[in-house]
């Protein structure tokens, strides 16, 4: 998420908000989100993984069509 961040393809203020204060309610919230997408018959381990992939194809590509560099070491020109 850090790197999306410093490539502006995600901005704070487009990441809801969800009040929490430890750790303990996170685990929570997070078993009852999967525990909804079970009930509708979606798997949240693979759609999980899909939008971590489509999130760092937007990185790469937000890289490799500008100038930015969020801590990638790539091929330069000499």
């Amino acid at each position: 998420m850090g790197k999306a961040e410093k490539a502006g393809i995600l901005e704070e203020s487009e990441v809801p908000a969800i009040p929490m204060s430890s750790e303990s309610e996170l685990g929570k919230l997070l078993l009852a989100v999967v525990a909804s997408a079970r009930s509708a018959g979606l798997d949240p381990e693979r759609a999980l993984r899909g939008a971590t992939r489509e999130l760092q194809s937007e990185i790469r590509a937000t890289e490799l069509s500008s100038d930015f560099d969020a801590g990638v070491v790539g091929f330069g020109e000499n």
